[in-house]
């Protein structure tokens, strides 16, 4: 059956072309390689911002694409986030310099 038949699927229901094109956005280009070849599987997004894109692969594809707040903490508590990244970070978010009452919700209040 070619992807231009429709005989199987009648107009008032599933519309195999018509779904098979809008997934095809989604879907990489080739088959899978026997070899490494890098493939940006997040190519369908690529004109959304940043975390933009993430967000919505996430609902579309059940992608994880942030740590838990329990692995960021965890992270903090063995070093490998530094107390003044962490303060950036906060900084850039809220807009304030004083991040005391932030840190306070990340590291401790919030679960």
């Amino acid at each position: 059956m070619s992807l231009q038949s429709n005989k199987e699927y009648p107009s008032e229901g599933f519309r195999f072309p018509a779904v098979l094109e809008k997934l095809r956005h989604y879907l990489p280009d080739q088959a899978p390689l026997k070899d490494f070849i890098h493939h940006n599987t997040l190519h369908a997004f690529q004109q959304l911002p940043f975390h933009e894109a993430l967000r919505t692969a996430s609902v579309i594809f059940g992608y994880h694409v942030y740590l838990s707040f329990e692995e960021y903490r965890d992270r903090y508590d063995k070093g490998r986030i530094s107390e003044s990244i962490l303060d950036r970070s906060i900084a850039n978010v809220t807009g304030t310099a004083d991040t005391r009452e932030w840190k306070q919700k990340l590291l401790e209040d919030f679960q």
